[in-house]
């Protein structure tokens, strides 16, 4: 009997998927760009999993995260995040499908960087944030979705989600999108492996030095 039972835990072993087994070890190291609606960062972020620099988009608006705070978590999948992730329901499918193909958008000023910020914030917390801008953003995911997002491929993306707790509870890290195929969204001009270029030391300066004054969300520059 004894045997028995290990043959059956070791079956139930091999067929969880790695991310559950072996959550990653995070870091987060800032918002490189410096950009702010005037109260929060906006995408896109930068953080470490497993010593590995990594550029990352927030699509989570009911928790926080510090400079230079760690945590463990979870790299989900599309389906994995749906089946297990912070948000679930009828539509967490389609929900995760829209984040990861609006962690994909591009923007050609601020106005648009912060409106494609709140775009992906409003998946799971419809309304929290809006401009004209997020609004474009929107209807293009909603265009897109109509098409079944035709051409695009969903494999390479994974959500970061920390291991042992629910959103939105005290303490709770917040969750980021990338995908593996890239060091991170082709709209950085941040490279993970370099320093900043001048123009970007520029933003932070004048931007982003309250990233170094510890919890960012005592201040103006707070949400990720």
């Amino acid at each position: 009997m004894p045997r028995l039972r290990t043959i059956v835990l070791l079956a139930i072993l091999l067929l969880l998927p790695a991310s559950y087994t072996a959550a990653a070890t995070i870091q987060f190291t800032g918002a490189p760009t410096g950009v702010n609606d005037g109260s929060f960062y906006v995408l896109p972020y930068q953080l470490t999993i497993d010593g590995s620099t990594q550029n990352v988009v927030c699509y989570d608006f009911f928790d926080d995260v510090s400079d230079g705070d760690t945590w463990q978590a979870n790299i989900l999948n599309v389906g994995e995040a749906s089946a297990s992730g912070f948000f679930g329901g009828s539509d967490a499918t389609a929900q995760y499908e829209r984040v990861a193909w609006l962690s994909t958008q591009t923007w050609t000023d601020s106005a648009e960087q912060i409106g494609l910020q709140y775009a992906i914030w409003n998946v799971f917390d419809p309304g929290s944030t809006t401009s004209a801008d997020a609004l474009q953003y929107e209807q293009e995911a909603d265009a897109a979705a109509a098409g079944s997002y035709s051409g695009f491929d969903f494999t390479p993306f994974r959500f970061i989600q920390e291991v042992g707790v629910l959103s939105g509870q005290p303490g709770a890290k917040q969750a980021f999108v990338y995908e593996t195929s890239t060091s991170g969204p082709d709209f950085l001009s941040v490279q993970p492996t370099g320093a900043p270029e001048p123009g970007t030391w520029l933003m932070l300066v004048s931007g982003g030095l309250l990233l170094l004054a510890g919890k960012l969300k005592t201040s103006r520059n707070t949400r990720k």
